[in-house]
């Protein structure tokens, strides 16, 4: 229930700060102004039939960084009543910040995604993550690869959120509940997909060799992280699958400032994490 600030010339935490609830996800802000907490406050999953709602809700926490880290001070954001499925149960997950100081939050077992204004700690705006249809893809445990089932409404259950652009963000739809579309979205800041991976997941990890068949009956391969790269101009958006032990790499299309609506293509030689 901590943050731990460490300074990384001694490698000595030079404070700690007491967040009320259990961190899972921090940010920094490109500027260095802030740093944006989740506070997740996970659910029992052994508790009843696992599902929310399990009260303390979680919530935000902003630090403005300001001075010495002596001098840091903290606001919360509470995030209960944003969601439509669990209000009181936010249950967020995870957090980045764009050069406009704008927090995206995902509430993975909600399907829901909020956006909050770090100098005013205002939710701006707060949509469903939304639900996938997924073709040619193994949902049979019989230690065997037969991509040839269908899954329709599949809610996306977002983990993992970074900003591609001050504009668009891309979500890694791992699932818990119910959900996990196997792939990942570009979405606009409004709630619009722009993109959406399908079964591309599923079908290249496969070819790798590193396709989890014992977990076609759940959720597949599970994206569960993404990250962001510009190198020299060009935009790099990093997928890590969980059960796949992988990590894609995908070339976005459009300029450094604003993105682009392209679907993106992966680059290179996929490598195998071993």
């Amino acid at each position: 229930g901590d943050l731990a600030i460490i300074d990384l010339a001694t490698r000595q935490i030079v404070r700690t700060i007491a967040l009320g609830g259990q961190p899972d996800s921090v940010a920094i802000s490109p500027d260095g102004h802030y740093a944006a907490i989740i506070i997740e406050n996970q659910r029992d999953e052994e508790l009843g039939n696992g599902a929310p709602p399990q009260l303390p809700g979680g919530f935000l926490v902003i630090v403005d960084l300001v001075g010495d880290p002596s001098a840091w001070t903290t606001r919360n954001v509470s995030l209960i009543g944003v969601a439509d499925l669990y209000p009181d149960d936010p249950e967020p997950e995870y957090v980045d910040i764009n050069a406009a100081n704008i927090a995206v939050v995902t509430m993975q077992e909600n399907n829901h995604i909020a956006l909050i204004d770090l100098a005013s700690g205002r939710v701006l705006f707060d949509f469903s993550a939304g639900t996938v249809d997924l073709t040619d893809i193994d949902t049979n445990e019989n230690d065997l690869i037969e991509q040839s089932s269908a899954l329709n409404g599949v809610p996306r259950e977002p983990d993992a959120v970074t900003w591609i652009s001050p504009f668009t963000f891309a979500t890694a739809d791992e699932g818990d509940l119910d959900g996990g579309s196997r792939g990942f979205t570009i979405f606009a800041p409004w709630g619009l997909p722009l993109y959406e991976a399908g079964n591309t997941i599923e079908h290249a990890v496969a070819r790798l060799g590193h396709y989890p068949e014992s977990r076609s009956e759940n959720k597949g391969n599970e994206p569960e992280s993404a990250e962001y790269g510009d190198y020299q101009g060009a935009r790099y958006l990093f997928i890590g699958s969980e059960r796949s032990s992988v990590v894609l790499v995908y070339q976005l299309a459009g300029g450094p400032l604003f993105g682009s609506t392209d679907p993106p293509s992966r680059t290179g030689a996929h490598r195998r994490v071993d």
